[in-house]
């Protein structure tokens, strides 16, 4: 859904996960890093919605930087301590 947060289908239905920031820098590895934070937390046993809303977070991050690998920091690191 890009700027508008992410839909996840699951048994109990169709759920949409709203973004929490629209700061675009650069849109570059925003999909790429949804789909890998969104995977680990399923392998993690985390649920389908809150490893679709730690992804919105994960990705959102990523935009707010130029380029597809931005260096962590304090942000990435209150979005991992969740």
């Amino acid at each position: 859904l890009d700027a508008d947060g992410a839909l996840v289908g699951e048994t109990g239905g169709v759920h949409h996960i709203p973004p929490h920031s629209n700061k675009l820098v650069d849109a570059t590895g925003a999909g790429d890093s949804f789909a890998g934070a969104f995977l680990s937390r399923l392998l993690r046993g985390t649920d389908p919605v809150a490893a679709a809303d730690f992804a919105v977070r994960v990705a959102e991050w990523v935009i707010e930087h130029p380029g597809a690998r931005p260096k962590p920091g304090p942000a990435l690191a209150r979005i991992l301590g969740q």
